[in-house]
């Protein structure tokens, strides 16, 4: 059985977070980050969002403070679901106004 080495770096207590990294435009690169955004409808309550945020090895971080029911779900590392899959997973679920995973640019020649 070969071993995904994302799962390796994983279960490595000094790592916080693995994802991977896409290279494209001939030098920048683009990951995935362990976060995503959300809004929630307005029928729905911050328990509500938390009792979600628990049940799938998320934590729910404070609301924007330029948005109201805006927030940023981080993503636990002992998850199976990558940040991408968890902000489907959630959109999904039809209580959110919108889900929109985070994504982090680097440029290669300054890294």
């Amino acid at each position: 059985m070969r071993t995904n080495i994302l799962e390796v770096f994983k279960m490595k207590s000094e790592v916080l977070s693995v994802n991977y990294v896409y290279q494209y435009n001939g030098g920048k690169y683009i990951a995935i980050a362990d976060d995503f955004l959300l809004k929630m409808s307005e029928s729905m309550t911050y328990a509500q969002l938390e009792e979600i945020a628990e049940q799938n090895n998320c934590t729910v971080g404070k609301e924007s403070v330029f948005e109201k029911n805006k927030y940023t779900i981080y993503v636990s590392k002992t998850s199976e679901l990558n940040a991408i899959q968890m902000a489907n997973l959630f959109f999904e679920l039809g209580f959110f106004e919108w889900v929109a995973p985070n994504f982090i640019t680097i440029d290669a020649f300054n890294v």
